[in-house]
């Protein structure tokens, strides 16, 4: 059974400094992502505007051909990281088990890609301007904690079972699995941005594909905090179902919005077939960086008994 890791002084100090800023933290993210709800949309809605929804989420007229559209997964996503940085930070206080894992997990693997709706808004609203400022100001509010939690002394052991589910020791490395479980959050993540914008491809094929990343990139980092062994299989069929969106896009045209900084991105990096059909490479390969080594021996061991019965 899992129990409560022993501190020292100084090793207690950190973590509930830790703690503390994370519950700081939540309060900060919770104000700042509401006020960019407002500000990016909610303010436009009213009796003169026009108004559609879609699967994208709220469409608000703004004027001539823009629009400016709130999705259900931004809202849910970010009611998810306020609770999970609430509850990192509760865990930390109280020394419950994995606290630190939880915790790690809700900074880097939710609340740090969120930098990304914060550099669309400065693009979309104010050209550009002050736009690493976004980019610098959530890398500090992860790091810190991170710094408090991740010492020398902080590191030794991941709280709880030495095994997942008994079929590898992670004698391939704490910080692999712990790696493994925020990659697996960024392919959620790129999951819920595709169907922020998925009105700009029209694929059934790729909103599947990006539905089913969300679902088995959230069940594999829930299973990978329970440590088992599913959890990796999951984040494998959410690395597939999130590269069936670049897959669809070279044969479904992208619908540009006229003035829309996006656009400039998507023709970059993924207008060519042999772009896109790289971008479907890329969630597999870095989820196989963090988790091949657990994946491997998952394999060898069901090939044992076969290999003693021959």
């Amino acid at each position: 059974m899992p129990t409560t890791p022993v501190f020292s002084r100084s090793q207690t100090l950190r973590v509930r400094l830790a703690a503390a800023w994370m519950g700081v933290l939540t309060v900060g993210y919770t104000l700042l992502t509401a006020g960019y709800f407002w500000s990016d949309v909610l303010r436009f809605v009213g009796a003169d505007r026009a108004m559609a929804v879609d699967s994208a989420g709220l469409a608000v007229h703004l004027e001539g051909n823009l629009w400016t559209v709130l999705s259900p997964w931004r809202v849910l996503l970010a009611t998810l990281t306020a609770m999970l940085l609430g509850a990192g930070a509760v865990a930390l206080w109280t020394r419950l088990p994995r606290a630190r894992i939880l915790a790690i997990i809700a900074l880097w693997g939710l609340a740090l890609p969120q930098v990304f709706w914060f550099t669309e808004y400065l693009l979309d609203w104010h050209d550009g301007n002050f736009l690493m400022v976004p980019v610098v100001a959530g890398l500090g509010a992860v790091a810190v904690p991170t710094a408090l939690l991740f010492g020398r002394s902080l590191v030794r052991r991941f709280e709880g079972r030495d095994t997942l589910t008994g079929w590898a020791t992670l004698s391939y490395g704490r910080a692999r699995l712990v790696g493994s479980a925020i990659a697996l959050s960024w392919v959620a993540y790129a999951g819920t941005q595709f169907m922020d914008q998925s009105y700009r491809l029209d694929s059934n094929l790729a909103w599947a594909g990006a539905f089913m990343a969300v679902v088995f990139g959230g069940l594999a980092v829930v299973g990978i905090l329970r440590l088992r062994a599913w959890a990796l299989w999951s984040g494998v069929i959410a690395a597939l179902s999130l590269s069936l969106v670049p897959l669809a896009a070279v044969w479904t045209p992208y619908q540009p919005n006229v003035g829309y900084h996006l656009d400039g991105f998507v023709s970059g990096l993924a207008s060519h077939p042999l772009q896109l059909i790289f971008w479907t490479l890329v969630p597999l390969v870095v989820v196989w960086i963090f988790a091949g080594p657990f994946l491997r021996d998952f394999i060898r061991k069901l090939r044992e008994p076969q290999a003693t019965e021959q």
